[in-house]
């Protein structure tokens, strides 16, 4: 049975032009990247619990990330 994805169990570490997404238990995950603006600037789809977005064309900044698996959504802010 697949985890309900929270905040809690969610986790986003961003480095050398990546951002790694974890959700322990996840079946899938679709990552997208907003601009603080509210733009979407990035995409990415994974099957399976971890999820690495290529972010090496965005400038350096705040960014707002909505991670969404078949059991729920999260949105959590990240600075690149």
């Amino acid at each position: 049975m697949e985890h309900e994805l929270t905040s809690d169990n969610i986790n986003m570490t961003a480095d050398h032009g990546s951002l790694k997404i974890t959700a322990p238990g996840a079946s899938a995950l679709k990552a997208e990247v907003y601009s603080i603006n509210g733009i979407k600037t990035v995409e990415a789809h994974a099957s399976g619990d971890i999820l690495t977005v290529d972010t090496q064309r965005l400038a350096r900044g705040l960014y707002v990330v909505r991670v969404t698996s078949p059991t729920g959504s999260v949105i959590k802010k990240i600075t690149l």
